[in-house]
């Protein structure tokens, strides 16, 4: 039987309390009106869950420097979507494939401006090892350019690749690779994709228009046509997984996907495969990051079924990353969250035991820490409650990458 909810506004009192995952956020104070009428609703959609790992992953606590990196960003995804999904999908809690990872922490998210980050400043931090200010990516105000380790990465030979379902120029791949005051700054930021060289740039289809001057059909407000001089340094540009999946390994690939792609739970985890396939062949070694955009969605919109689908995409990426770690040996997986969104509280009711209780107590970000689950070499360094700028020095050293040296 599907699990039915019912979704109740409350006060903005709450207190974000730290303890198992699940349990990140409660919400305190009288019930408040919602805005408009909300019918309760019933998830009765059948989604499909990745496989669980049959026999415990072993830790990897040793000092060994991993040659691979994939990090696995589920925007806004905090503790409470992560307890909603496996509660639905598995009427237990704790039953994700990402929470099967043996190396577990949590980290904190404030910017340089605010408790409560948004995805530029939060990007920013994870990338570069510093805070800014929200709104803001690879700047610590107007005039302090940042460097990340991906561009450091890149220029000592290792590959890198970005792929998100939100567009390449939105603010969590373009902390990895842009400097920009304002993370709307689309056009400026396609002109930092353009000229970053990394191999793999992959989104949907709404970031196209940036790339192209208006006369082909873009919104550039200049006569630069990105996409031209890209596909003239080596990129391949791609519209379909498929098309992806035949790219040449001698070509970049630029890859503007249509939104139904990215939408199948299993859409992500399909990406992560055809990726590392291209990625593993690089001989110093990748960075990979992959983010869905959809786990924020759900929590910006208050959407239940939108946080469920969204966690199914992360857990599925987990699951073909940790696939391809287990078989090589030198990679680290890393999973986590930019951020909070929504305030997601969820519990099973104790009347009405095929019922979830679903507490969304914003439309907004908020400032609980967020959960990190790792695997492979490398990943005792993520125990713990750590800071977001810890990930981009961890990965710094490993690699012997110099954040203060642009």
């Amino acid at each position: 039987m599907a699990f039915s909810y019912v979704v109740r506004r409350v006060s903005c009192l709450w207190l974000l309390a730290l303890g198992v995952f699940g349990s990140a956020i409660v919400a305190l104070g009288e019930d408040m009106p919602l805005k408009a009428p909300q019918p309760k609703l019933v998830l009765d959609r059948k989604y499909v869950s990745p496989p669980r790992f049959e026999a415990p992953l072993a830790d990897d606590l040793r000092d060994v420097v991993p040659k691979n990196i994939i990090l696995i960003i589920g925007d806004g995804m905090g503790s409470g979507a992560q307890k909603l999904t496996s509660l639905y999908q598995y009427k237990a809690e704790g039953r994700l494939v990402m929470e099967q990872l043996p190396v577990t922490g949590f980290f904190t998210t404030y910017s340089a401006s605010s408790n409560v980050t948004d995805s530029a400043a939060a990007s920013t931090a994870i990338a570069c090892g510093r805070k800014t200010a929200n709104g803001m990516i690879g700047l610590v105000g107007r005039t302090n350019t940042l460097v990340s380790f991906t561009a450091l990465a890149q220029k000592g030979g290792r590959a890198v690749g970005l792929i998100t379902s939100d567009p390449i120029t939105g603010a969590t791949p373009a902390g990895f690779y842009a400097q920009v005051a304002q993370r709307t700054a689309y056009q400026e930021i396609a002109g930092f994709a353009g000229a970053c060289g990394y191999e793999l740039l992959i989104g949907s289809a709404k970031a196209k228009e940036f790339f192209l001057p208006k006369g082909a059909g873009g919104l550039r407000t200049d006569t630069r046509d990105v996409l031209k001089e890209m596909t003239e340094r080596g990129y391949a540009m791609v519209e379909t997984v498929a098309t992806f999946a035949n790219v040449p390994q001698d070509k970049r690939v630029l890859g503007f996907l249509d939104n139904p792609t990215l939408e199948p739970e299993t859409a992500l985890g399909t990406l992560m495969e055809t990726a590392l396939a291209r990625l593993e062949k690089k001989d110093k070694g990748f960075f990979l990051m992959m983010e869905c955009a959809m786990t924020d969605s759900g929590g910006h919109k208050n959407n239940a079924e939108m946080t469920v689908r969204g966690t199914l995409q992360v857990d599925w990426a987990v699951r073909k990353a940790v696939d391809f770690a287990q078989k090589r040996g030198d990679t680290l997986v890393l999973v986590t969250a930019d951020h909070e969104t929504g305030g997601l509280y969820c519990a099973q009711s104790r009347s009405v035991p095929d019922r979830l209780l679903i507490h969304y107590t914003t439309w907004k970000h908020t400032g609980a820490l967020v959960p990190l689950f790792a695997f492979g070499p490398g990943s005792k360094e993520f125990l713990g409650v750590i800071d977001n700028t810890h990930i981009a020095k961890v990965f710094s050293r490993f690699w012997n990458l110099d954040l203060s040296k642009p």
